[in-house]
């Protein structure tokens, strides 16, 4: 995994005198995971046999949106003194349905590789489906002088 993003949050403080708050913002995505495997037995399609050697390894990489909306509540308070805060800021981050790209380096494309690497991609992309909704978790501490 490859977790590069940057971006801008803004935070609503809809209780006066409270440290809650609601954020909303955007991020420019970076994120990608890169994938690498094997067939882990020989798999049928539409009855020809494909072994792993046939196959060899699988390269590849999941992509996602590039603008990714963000959406969180967070809440921030003194501690020990009115000097000292912690916040706590939970989120999530949609960016979108991932990409899978897959490729075979070295074993020749013929059209039962090709079937096998897009069977593979699709059930990549379904596996990692829930990556849409990347989790944010944020603690902080902060001391004013």
């Amino acid at each position: 995994m490859k977790l590069r993003s940057f971006g801008a949050v803004l935070d609503v403080y809809p209780v006066a005198g409270t440290g809650f708050r609601i954020s909303g913002g955007a991020r420019i995505n970076y994120n990608k995971a890169d994938l690498t495997g094997t067939l882990s037995g020989p798999r049928s399609f539409g009855g020809v046999v494909v072994t792993p050697q046939q196959a060899g390894q699988l390269d590849g990489e999941a992509k996602f949106d590039r603008f990714a909306p963000y959406a969180g509540v967070g809440y921030n308070g003194t501690v020990f003194s009115p000097n000292f805060s912690v916040g706590v800021d939970l989120g999530v981050l949609f960016q979108g349905k991932p990409r899978v790209s897959l490729t075979a380096p070295g074993v020749a494309t013929t059209p039962v590789i090709a079937a096998v690497l897009e069977d593979q991609r699709r059930e990549v992309e379904d596996s990692i489906r829930a990556a849409r909704f990347w989790p944010v978790v944020s603690i902080t501490a902060s001391y004013r002088f």
